[in-house]
């Protein structure tokens, strides 16, 4: 009875830990850190906002692209794609923000690059050096900001991303 009972709960054990993995592979994305960010950023519409919900985006000009489409102006420009995976609903997946108007944590182009670094990891962000298929900046659970500098010591774009999935290997 005894042995059945271990046989049974490690079985359990195994379902639970799949499930779990299966669960983060489909939401790359902590929620944790989505509602941080959003709650503390002054953007157009948070990050992984359905595009359902977007409503009128008039003020943005409309640009085609793979798997999605980008909505741009003076300021800043976002991306609506497939997330949590590429081949789901469009959310909005991606910000470029390229003037002072808007701020992330209280940052905002025009910053020293120093004090954005510290503030960022006063908010968790670690350095990620990144690869072949992403760029180095700053990463926490499936966010990732990279910062533009260009010889000033003053950041001149927040670059800010989604991690989605690509469960179906798909090339746009």
């Amino acid at each position: 009875m005894k042995k059945k009972l271990v046989i049974f709960a490690a079985v359990l054990l195994t379902v639970l830990l799949a499930t779990f993995g299966w669960w983060k592979h489909l939401h790359p994305v902590s929620r944790a850190a989505l509602n941080e960010f959003n709650a503390s950023s002054d953007l157009p519409y948070g990050l992984a906002t359905p595009e359902a919900l977007l409503g009128d985006t008039s003020d943005f000009e409309e640009c085609p692209g793979y798997g999605g489409y980008q909505l741009k102006n003076g300021d800043i420009s976002f991306w609506v794609s497939g997330y949590p995976d590429v081949l789901d609903d469009g959310h909005v997946t991606q910000y470029d923000i390229k003037t002072a108007k808007y701020h992330i944590f209280g940052l905002r182009v025009g910053d020293n690059v120093g004090e954005v670094d510290a503030t960022l990891r006063e908010f968790g962000y670690h350095w990620d050096n990144g690869n072949n298929t992403r760029p180095a900046g700053y990463a926490k659970g499936g966010i990732r900001i990279v910062i533009s500098e260009v010889g000033t010591g003053c950041v001149s774009e927040f670059s800010v991303s989604l991690q989605t999935t690509n469960r179906h290997h798909v090339w746009f």
